[in-house]
């Protein structure tokens, strides 16, 4: 599987934008891909309102330990961000926010 680590926030109108482009892509491509959501939000509150409109995995709100480590990892300097990983872990596009069509999916899947 090919998996997308999403840095996103409930607050962050350009997140809530993406985050539906996002989901259908996710579906689309269900089979081949996971998504992870990593929060950017401000309290656990801001978290729960936005996680229960998506449908993939998330890093709990209160481990800020693995949140902030996810986001030094992969040098997150604004939202919404999203890296993918190829299949062997290797990073294989920093930030694919504005990059998600099926020619740019087959590359990361290589």
């Amino acid at each position: 599987k090919v998996w997308l680590i999403y840095f996103s926030a409930g607050w962050c109108g350009p997140c809530r934008k993406f985050t539906p482009l996002l989901a259908e892509f996710e579906r689309v491509h269900r089979e081949d891909v996971r998504v992870l959501f990593v929060s950017c939000d401000r309290d656990q509150r801001g978290f729960d309102d936005y996680y229960k409109k998506m449908s993939w995995g998330a890093v709990e709100f209160e481990d800020v330990e693995r949140r902030e480590m996810l986001q030094a990892k992969y040098g997150v300097r604004g939202i919404p961000m999203l890296t993918v990983l190829g299949r062997d872990g290797g990073v294989r596009e920093i930030n694919a926010v504005g990059k998600l069509n099926d020619a740019n999916f087959k590359a990361w899947c290589a």
